[in-house]
């Protein structure tokens, strides 16, 4: 019983970070237990975030009146405005091939918040557009280039 417990906790503090709404109603008929159950799992993850600020980039377990649910929220998430400024400085410097900069912004993506991600997920074809309009090299022009340069 205790090793479930531990369990189902993990798996609601996973769940948070991947920045997925944790509903107690939801939650507890996914689980099978009572919603009292998933709220005291709830406090004690909030309890553990609160001890480990500073491990976990001031990381909060909120409860959101919207949405009816506990969102993952942190002070150390990027927001949109400065993902595309960030986006917008790289693709300037064109260091990186499209295939490059398209990694690094699923990557940067990672450290945004929920909410930002899903407007993110509306917008998925500005960083594409960006490119575009940038006409930043394909992969192997950029290899050529810098193979001409150092030869």
């Amino acid at each position: 019983m205790e090793h479930q417990k531990h369990e189902r906790m993990l798996e609601i503090f996973f769940r948070a970070l991947k920045g997925e709404h944790i509903s107690p109603k939801q939650l507890a008929a996914e689980y099978q237990v009572s919603v009292k159950s998933i709220s005291r799992n709830i406090a004690e993850i909030q309890a553990f975030l609160a001890e480990h600020r500073e491990l976990l980039q001031n990381a909060e377990l909120r409860y959101s009146h919207r949405d009816k649910a506990y969102l993952l929220t942190s002070d150390e998430f990027l927001k949109n405005q400065e993902l595309f400024a960030v986006i917008k400085v790289l693709l300037g410097s064109r260091c990186f091939s499209k295939e490059e900069i398209l990694i690094l912004i699923a990557k940067m993506k990672k450290f945004t918040t929920a909410e930002d991600r899903k407007s993110l997920e509306n917008e998925e074809q500005e960083p594409q557009r960006l490119l575009s309009v940038m006409n930043v090299p394909n992969q192997k022009k950029n290899k050529r280039n810098f193979q001409r340069k150092g030869a």
